[in-house]
């Protein structure tokens, strides 16, 4: 058999063993996924209608909705065999009719030997939607600084809301409504629309 091995050298000294690879997907399920981010500064805001004041404080943070595919990926490595033109040893290609089919042989088996398959499960995102979904903060406390140098003093609800009346003597002029950690929000108050609905 040795002798074979040598001819096949010499017919095929022309030859190249090629790599081959093939990915092929099939898909196992199909899911949804939601993700929130970790949580992250705290923010506060504020608006006036006429005498009442809202205040909302939320922490920010971001929702991802994912939508997704399980596959197996199989994976086929194989072997071509390429003859490289002008290659190969003329004396051994006169001994190709004595011996194809042994050479033919010895060949495959080195196509197959070079042959393997191989599975992996992978998961596959087929759609990402990130949106802001602040979380209310409850029971937090909230001030107001009115124009007169009073301050006002509420508790957010469990939306994260806190509503303040400001009192019908209080002139226009800058609010400044405080909460713990977020940054506090300044605005201007005007009693114009206040004082034309008053009786």
């Amino acid at each position: 058999m040795r002798w074979l091995v040598l001819i096949a050298l010499a017919v095929c000294s022309g030859c190249l063993i090629v790599p081959r690879e093939k990915v092929t997907d099939t898909v196992v399920s199909r899911g949804v996924a939601d993700v929130a981010s970790a949580l992250g500064p705290v923010v506060l805001y504020a608006s006036a209608d006429e005498r009442r004041v809202t205040v909302r404080v939320l922490q920010t943070r971001t929702c991802t909705h994912e939508e997704y595919v399980v596959v197996d990926r199989k994976t086929t490595v194989g072997a071509d065999v390429e003859v490289v033109r002008g290659g190969g040893n003329p004396l051994g290609l006169l001994f190709v009719g004595m011996v194809a089919t042994p050479v033919t042989g010895i060949i495959t088996g080195i196509v197959v030997a070079a042959s393997h398959d191989s599975t992996s499960r992978e998961r596959q995102a087929t759609s990402v939607v990130k949106r802001p979904c602040p979380l209310p903060i409850a029971h937090s406390t909230v001030e107001l600084d009115l124009p007169s140098g009073t301050t006002l003093h509420a508790e957010t609800d469990d939306l994260g809301h806190a509503f303040l009346d400001i009192p019908d003597s209080e002139p226009a002029g800058l609010i400044t409504a405080r909460a713990p950690v977020a940054r506090p929000r300044t605005f201007r108050y005007s009693v114009t629309l206040a004082t034309a609905a008053a009786p």
